[in-house]
């Protein structure tokens, strides 16, 4: 059974996220990414990077995560449709 625990909170001062894998940070480009939508490839980056940017501005907002009955975080949560108290 599926445990769900909250992980804390996500600011967004940009009005978007994005999710990538900080082991390759140092190849991102800020104003490359910064054009970007959706699901994107970026040139020399051995990854994918995913930006979120259609949910209604800047605040922070709750991450959640559901763990397996090892412990193992399965599930992650960001709730975009609602702000969480400052």
């Amino acid at each position: 059974m599926a445990k769900t625990k909250k992980l804390g909170t996500v600011t967004v001062d940009s009005g978007r996220l994005i999710i990538f894998d900080p082991a390759y940070a140092a190849f991102l480009e800020n104003r490359w990414i910064a054009s970007a939508k959706g699901t994107v490839m970026v040139p020399n980056f051995k990854g994918e990077v995913v930006t979120l940017d259609s949910f209604g501005g800047d605040g922070k907002f709750p991450v959640s995560g559901e763990f397996d009955d090892h412990g193992l975080l399965q599930t992650v949560v960001i709730d975009l449709s609602r702000k969480a108290s400052q």
